[in-house]
Formats: structure tokens, sequence, C-alpha cells
């Protein structure tokens, strides 16, 4: 085989390589419950995230009150997530649903909307007379019901005004 032919091979091996790497990387997406970020939780708090939409992924945000991320987690569409351990306090939470998830950027590449619940969630433990209760909430993220007794509303959120 003479010098051009190899050469041309090499070329086209290595055109293969990356293609099937961009075609993998585009479409990677994390399990349900993978923490892209987390933080340490000694709480009793539960938190669970019903992703009911049939076609998007997920990214939840929890925040402080001051807008600084404690822990972001996926769900993939039509699947459901708890959080344990979540320490008493009031967190924002805020969503990202789209689709072509980008790890790098943290954000999807396709159909992303954002919004936040419209007030913080609180979570609260208390000792009672027959042992310890603490807070438990379920948010759907098609229905953005937290509690059935307590309907939240969901706000649109820009780029620039999500927590990062």
């Amino acid at each position: 085989m003479n010098y051009t032919k190899r050469y041309v091979i090499s070329i086209f091996i290595l055109i293969a390589l990356v293609c099937a790497a961009a075609a993998q990387e585009q479409g990677y997406r994390p399990l349900t419950g993978k923490f892209i970020k987390d933080t340490q939780r000694y709480g009793l708090g539960e938190l669970t995230i019903i992703n009911d939409n049939s076609q998007k992924d997920a990214l939840i945000v929890i925040t402080d009150l001051n807008q600084k991320p404690l822990m972001e987690v996926f769900i993939r569409s039509k699947e459901t997530f708890k959080i344990s351990g979540i320490t008493d306090g009031k967190y924002n939470i805020y969503f990202r649903v789209g689709n072509s998830w980008d790890r790098d950027n943290s954000k999807f590449l396709e159909d992303e909307v954002r919004y936040k619940l419209d007030r913080p969630l609180e979570f609260e433990t208390e000792e009672t007379w027959d042992g310890t209760s603490y807070s438990i909430w379920m948010i759907a993220l098609e229905e953005a019901v937290p509690d059935a007794n307590q309907a939240m509303e969901k706000i649109l959120v820009t780029e620039e005004d999500f927590p990062s």
C-alpha cells in the first residue's frame, strides 16, 4: 500500500471516530437521580419530583433564598426521584426542562424552558409527643403542585435570572 492510500485511510478513520464521538455526546442523558451538584444533607426533609412531561427531561435546581445553588439533579421524562435528608430551611426550586442535554454547560440545547415555583418551599422538623415530624413535599412538573392542599404556580425565568 502506498503512502497516499494510508494517509487517506487514516484521515477517513479519524473523521469516522470524531463523528461517532459527537453522535454519542449529542445523545447523552444522565440517569434520573444524577446529581450535577450536591451538598451535604443532614436533615429529615424529603422532596419527591415527578417529571410527568412525556417528552422532555428536567434539571431541578434547589437554591437558598439568595439564589445560591445547593443541589442540581437530573430527572428523565416520565420518571420520578426523591431527595431525602434535606436540612430545615426555606429553598427556592428552579427547573430547566428540554431536550439534548449539554453536560458542559448544564442546560438543554433544544426546546429549553426555565421556570421556578412562585414561593420557597419550607422544610421543618419538630419533636412531638409521639415522635418526630418533618416536611415531605411532592412536585409534579407539569402540574407544579407541591402539595395537594397548597397549589403553587410556575414563573418563567430568563437565562440571566436562572441560578448558576
